[in-house]
């Protein structure tokens, strides 16, 4: 059994259709890049036994497993290339935790992706990425926790 349930997204004719490629359409897509946090937030699916069950049984475990990142650049050459507008970085973790976050970052502006960010900006940020993340299409800022002691 999934949390996700996809099923109301095929009711969507338009999005059932192949485009010119083959490809069913991808809108939007979010990325987690990692599944390491720095905070315990109450309304996180990881800190609900029960999801967080769900989830484990998926393959999340909480700790620092987190994308590759030539897996990730290609992926988002991919996506450009079935013509997904939209990227997210959301996660079961923190984005900006990913150690190499900036990169991707600059790949996604340069395939002129719209961009948004979920994040508990709960870090020392530095100038540059700020100046990047002005770019995106929205920032939400979500966080209701603990800072959590990373070992």
């Amino acid at each position: 059994m999934s949390i996700y349930n996809f099923e109301k997204i095929l009711a969507h004719q338009d999005v059932s259709k192949l485009n010119s490629k083959g490809f069913r359409k991808l809108f939007h897509v979010r990325i987690e890049p990692t599944e390491l946090c720095n905070f315990q937030c109450k309304f996180c699916a990881t800190q609900d036994p029960e999801r967080l069950g769900i989830l484990r049984a998926q393959g999340f475990d909480g700790n620092n497993r987190k994308f590759d990142l030539n897996r990730l650049l290609n992926l988002l050459d991919e996506l450009k290339n079935v013509g997904v507008k939209a990227i997210s970085f959301t996660a079961s973790g923190e984005p900006l935790m990913f150690p190499v976050i900036q990169k991707v970052i600059e790949k996604a502006i340069e395939l002129e992706f719209d961009l948004a960010l979920t994040s508990n900006f709960g870090m020392p940020i530095k100038d540059n990425l700020i100046k990047l993340l002005s770019s995106f299409s929205w920032l939400r800022w979500s966080m209701n926790g603990d800072l959590k002691k990373l070992t």
